[in-house]
């Protein structure tokens, strides 16, 4: 009878515990149901010419006259391209608020006059992606 009871005891403080873990992680990332899921990019947002070649241009084209001589800049650019292949959104990350305004400016008129090859899932539709570059520009 006492192997009974310890055996009930023991199943009952498993389960109470997992049921404590299980309510604790679930309470830690809460989701909403009415965001759906990232879309499974196979394959990636590219500049028409290439990404690199985006770089290039922008560095051809940036106002270096408000940089300071002899510094590099360094910033990581996150742009939002949409299905059909426009920008959305245009966001800077980097420590010269005078040259993130600039790079941003620079981008802008780029990608006015060109429209990006929109990213693409597996069954090869159009989605939306996100891209982040490093940038890193030396004013000599």
């Amino acid at each position: 009878m006492q192997k009974i009871i310890i055996i009930i005891s023991l199943l009952s403080f498993h389960f109470g515990i997992s049921q404590t873990i299980r309510n604790e992680f679930e309470s830690k990332q809460p989701q909403d149901l009415n965001v759906p899921p990232p879309p499974n990019i196979t394959f990636p947002a590219q500049y028409p010419t290439g990404n690199k070649k985006f770089i290039e241009e922008i560095k051809a084209n940036i106002d270096r006259t408000g940089l300071e001589t002899n510094k590099t800049y360094k910033a990581k650019i996150i742009l939002k391209i949409e299905n059909d292949g426009e920008v959305l959104n245009i966001s800077i990350y980097g420590s010269d608020e005078n040259f993130n305004k600039e790079l941003k400016k620079t981008i802008q008129n780029i990608t006015q006059q060109k429209k990006w090859m929109a990213g693409k899932n597996k069954q090869g539709e159009n989605v939306i992606d996100i891209v982040a570059l490093p940038i890193e520009i030396k004013r000599k």
